[in-house]
């Protein structure tokens, strides 16, 4: 027997999804359910053992995340999520910090850094300074920080170094990016040539919730679209990728601007993979991508 209820419930899912309208509260509250469910699945899978330790760093809610490998050292991972600036949470988006952690042996404190539409730019990026800041007046290093995100995060990542290039203050020791969305006019040619082979995000997605994170702020500012920074004297990064998102060209085109402002910037792509494929921790390229990046971060960290 077919659930009628059910069934008009998943029909009415389908619908929301096709129209993505992020000006629809309903929408959202829908959006970041979907996600849960998604993200605590794959959480579900995750073969790790870990700490999740949540705490309140001025006024920002964040998780200290460490596993068995992890030392008591004075070496940190900032790690910010993604979710379209509209969505995450450090309690079920941590299968990649976990493996970080692992792999490295470095403790990860993962932010809460305020989601539009209630909290729009510039408060993720306030936010994130504040941890930052945090971390320095503990008596941890620059050189002993690194930053790393995936999607939104990776974006948000980049704005917190330019940020913190404009404010004259010591920056973090390296960068680590999957799948970052740097380029919020959407203006990267595979948003329309790698449309078809791209299960996880749209342009209407991406569209949508680029308008809401902004609000009155021109999109082509670099703390919301950071392709659009000054890379001179930024800390080496490592970009990591799926060659079948639409958001690759963002990857190819930070890669391109970072190298000819003579700042390392190593680019893999994997091919037939999808955005943030890391995140599936059973998946073989997941673990070869955690162990690249570690080993990569571990190396730029004293």
């Amino acid at each position: 027997m077919v659930d009628k209820n059910k069934e008009n419930d998943t029909s009415k899912e389908n619908l929301m999804l096709d129209n993505m309208d992020f000006s629809n509260s309903e929408f959202i509250t829908y959006f970041r359910n979907f996600l849960d469910e998604n993200l605590n699945g794959l959480l579900k899978e995750l073969n790790q053992e870990y700490c999740l330790k949540e705490v309140e760093i001025k006024g920002v809610h964040a998780a200290w995340i460490d596993t068995a490998n992890s030392n008591k050292n004075k070496k940190v991972m900032i790690y910010l999520h993604g979710g379209c600036y509209m969505y995450g949470n450090v309690k079920n988006y941590c299968t990649i910090p976990v493996q970080l952690s692992s792999v490295t042996g470095i403790k990860v404190l993962s932010v809460n850094y305020g989601l539009a539409p209630e909290n729009p730019f510039p408060k993720a990026l306030e936010d994130v300074l504040s941890i930052y800041e945090y971390l320095l007046e503990e008596g941890y290093s620059s050189s002993n920080i690194a930053i790393v995100g995936d999607s939104a995060g990776g974006g948000l990542a980049l704005a917190t170094v330019l940020k913190l290039k404009d404010l004259k203050l010591d920056l973090p020791a390296a960068l680590g990016l999957f799948s970052p969305w740097v380029d919020l006019t959407l203006k990267g040619d595979t948003i329309e040539t790698l449309k078809e082979y791209d299960p996880i995000l749209s342009k209407k997605q991406l569209e949508g919730s680029a308008k809401i994170y902004a609000g009155k702020e021109e999109m082509n500012n670099p703390l919301i679209s950071p392709i659009f920074g000054d890379y001179k004297d930024f800390p080496p990064m490592m970009i990591l990728t799926g060659g079948r998102e639409i958001l690759l060209s963002d990857s190819m085109n930070l890669a391109r601007k970072a190298a000819l402002s003579k700042t390392t910037a190593d680019l893999i792509v994997w091919d037939n993979l999808y955005h943030v494929f890391a995140a599936d921790s059973n998946l073989p390229e997941s673990k070869e991508a955690i162990e690249i990046l570690g080993a990569f971060l571990a190396e730029k960290m004293k």
